[in-house]
This record gives C-alpha cells, sequence and structure tokens, in this order.
C-alpha cells in the first residue's frame, strides 16, 4: 500500500470563493495563498509547527492528511 501525505487548510474566510484548499507540501500554501490569508509566516509554520495535530488560529485551520492507496500495475509499461 503506498501512502500520500497532504495539508487541509480550512480558510475562516473565502478566498477566490474557496474556503478549503489541499497542498503537498506547506511551500505550495504559500505559492497559491498569502500569508495574511493563512494568518501565519511560512517560516513560522516550519519552525514551530509539524501538523501532527491540527493546528488553528483565527484565519484558518490546518491539518495533515494521508492518502492511502493500493498498488496496481495497470499503466504500467513493460
Amino acid at each position: 500500500m503506498e501512502e500520500s501525505k497532504f495539508i487541509l487548510v480550512e480558510l475562516k474566510t473565502p478566498y477566490m470563493g474557496q474556503t478549503k484548499w489541499l497542498f503537498g507540501s506547506k511551500k505550495a500554501i504559500y505559492d497559491t495563498l498569502p500569508a495574511n490569508v493563512v494568518g501565519i509566516a511560512l517560516t513560522t509554520l516550519q519552525n514551530r509547527y509539524n501538523l501532527e495535530e491540527v493546528y488553528e488560529n483565527p484565519k484558518c485551520k490546518m491539518q495533515k492528511l494521508v492518502l492511502h492507496r493500493t498498488v496496481t500495475n495497470r499503466g504500467k509499461r513493460k
């Protein structure tokens, strides 16, 4: 079984019409969402929070998710 890790960001006020955003890394969050929308700077997030538990501030809530997938041979070329 394969696992992929994602970060779910739930904004308390919509940004560009969305409140739920899914990212593959902490850096990817800030490539899309400004720090003032998220409510925490990238360096602070990287240095203080590992997101093993839910992180919440007045502007958003963040949590790490794990997607479990079954390994298949479909689509592989021989």
